[in-house]
């Protein structure tokens, strides 16, 4: 598997501590099933704008063809 149980130290269930977590054979966190779940909503907020500005210059792009008389 190439993980290894190490210290952490910092913030869960809002108390700052050493606490014992499994990293990846890299040195990376494996994260817990909360950051995961924060790490996700980030996520889908990230992609959730972007559909926006995607939408905001599709709508832009549409316009400048009205003006120029060019209906799809």
């Amino acid at each position: 598997m190439g993980a290894y149980i190490g210290v952490w130290v910092g913030e869960y269930q809002c108390r700052v501590a050493e606490w014992v977590r499994l990293y990846r054979g890299d040195g990376s966190l494996v994260p817990t099933l909360g950051e995961l779940a924060v790490l996700e909503r980030a996520r889908a907020e990230a992609e959730r704008e972007r559909a926006e500005r995607a939408e905001a210059e599709l709508e832009r792009l549409r316009a400048l063809l009205r003006e120029k008389g060019i209906e799809l």
